[in-house]
């Protein structure tokens, strides 16, 4: 019943998991030992899971992480 894999991945293995499906939802430059950037990437199972629902909500969540 899920409708959405996560997966925190090596940039290394990023083809990996694209060809698979997953698309990129988020970078961090230099996570591992700050050598090698990370990606979190995630993978749907329902074309409404893909889009967000609550944008005013989104909207707000940024303004807030932004500060």
């Amino acid at each position: 019943g899920y409708t959405k894999a996560i997966a925190k991945v090596s940039a290394s293995a990023e083809q990996q998991f694209l060809a698979c499906g997953f698309r990129r939802e988020a970078h961090i430059p230099h996570f591992y030992r700050g050598i090698e950037d990370a990606v979190f990437l995630a993978k749907y199972y329902g074309e409404q899971r893909e889009v967000e629902q609550n944008s005013l909500l989104l909207t707000d969540v940024l303004a807030t992480a932004k500060c």
